[in-house]
């Protein structure tokens, strides 16, 4: 029998729901709306989570990226990043007045090439910063090496963290790794308030700069004076309550996520959909979990499609070198890695809310592919 399996599916129980609601009334009450003491509340228990200093929450994950840019003054620079990343990520470098420098990627956790990054920090100039990003929660197993580059050449270290929320690598929370972290609460994600972001920062000065361009570039001691460019990147008080109240469930969340994909690998062991190893030293939140595909996504996802499966979006199909907006800017570059990994992957439905059943079936149908 054909299941029907969507693409994701989300949840919150009556407790949640109820807590919410109280919650509301509350705000309600206060005639406080935005950026106020439910916001405070989740950028605490958020810090707590990673392990950092400061926690400071924005409208979205995309403005958490551009504001660090803003900060750290790359406009007229170079920021390296991985070509295997959202959009998003070069469009806040570009939002920022920066230039996105794409290299290729290693290919044991997808993220940065550590042999692409230290090439381009000797041979190029007015470089501002590197990004890594967590792609579906891992935490590369080549991030010592970035994190040692970047302080070698002095160049700060910025973390896309969208999909890694609660993640961490040899003990350390990501968010922390670098200068800051940027993280995303979409409804997809690991966790959310809808739409939402969160800077991380053990960094007291770089925090109030991001504090300052969240507030349109807002002097912290003169509330009607503004000195650097900036922009409304608040937070309203009820996604700061969903944000708080999504904090509580989120390793309940996760645990569920990572047994899940524990179960994805060991149906497919052995299998030409083989599953990405986790490190034992790298804690993943299992935001995707990434399949080997022995034919090009796209038949995958037609072939799943015919059998009731929605494939999540991969990690990714269209890497920045070749989404129209950068392929004549990049199109003289090689990324083979990338170009490799993004053509033959797969990421099938992962979900706190997916049953074991669900996921069997999904493991069944792959295992009958005549590639297989």
């Amino acid at each position: 029998m054909v299941m029907d399996i969507p693409i994701f599916r989300l949840q919150f129980d009556d407790n949640l729901r109820q807590r919410f609601h109280d919650g509301c009334d509350r705000i309600f009450e206060s005639g406080i709306l935005t950026n106020g003491p439910q916001v405070r509340a989740f950028e605490a228990a958020f810090s707590k989570i990673c392990g950092t200093r400061h926690a400071i929450a924005v409208s979205n994950g995309t403005a958490a990226l551009e504001i660090c840019f803003r900060a750290l003054g790359v406009e007229g620079k170079k920021v390296l990043l991985p070509t295997n990343t959202f959009i998003a990520t070069a469009m806040a470098i570009r939002n920022a007045g920066g230039l996105p420098v794409p290299l290729d990627i290693e290919l044991d956790g997808y993220g940065i090439a550590p042999d692409a990054v230290e090439h381009a920090l000797r041979t190029t100039g007015d470089i501002a910063a590197v990004i890594a990003v967590h792609i579906g929660g891992l935490v590369s197993p080549a991030m010592q090496r970035i994190i040692n580059l970047c302080d070698e050449y002095g160049v700060p270290l910025i973390e896309d963290a969208a999909h890694a929320q609660s993640g961490s690598y040899r003990g350390t929370s990501a968010g922390a790794l670098g200068l800051a972290g940027c993280f995303s609460f979409f409804p997809t994600k690991v966790m959310t308030c809808a739409e939402g972001g969160m800077i991380t920062t053990n960094d007291d000065s770089f925090a109030d700069l991001c504090k300052s361009v969240r507030q349109f570039g807002q002097d912290p001691k003169k509330t009607n004076v503004f000195i650097r460019s900036g922009s409304n990147f608040k937070l309203t008080e009820f996604q700061g309550l969903l944000g708080l109240l999504e904090c509580d469930r989120l390793n309940d969340r996760v645990q569920r996520r990572q047994y899940l994909a524990e179960l994805y690998r060991h149906e497919l062991s052995g299998t030409a959909w083989a599953v990405q190893p986790c490190p034992e030293d790298i804690h993943s939140t299992f935001y995707k979990v990434i399949c080997a595909s022995p034919v090009p996504s796209e038949e995958a996802e037609n072939y799943c499609k015919i059998n009731g499966i929605s494939l999540t979006g991969e990690v990714y199909r269209m890497p920045l070198h070749r989404q129209p907006v950068f392929e004549a800017e990049f199109k003289n570059n090689s990324f083979p890695c990338a170009d490799t990994f993004c053509g033959h992957h797969i990421c099938p439905p992962l979900y706190p809310e997916l049953t074991d059943e669900e996921v069997l079936y999904v493991c069944k149908t792959l295992k009958a592919h005549p590639a297989t």
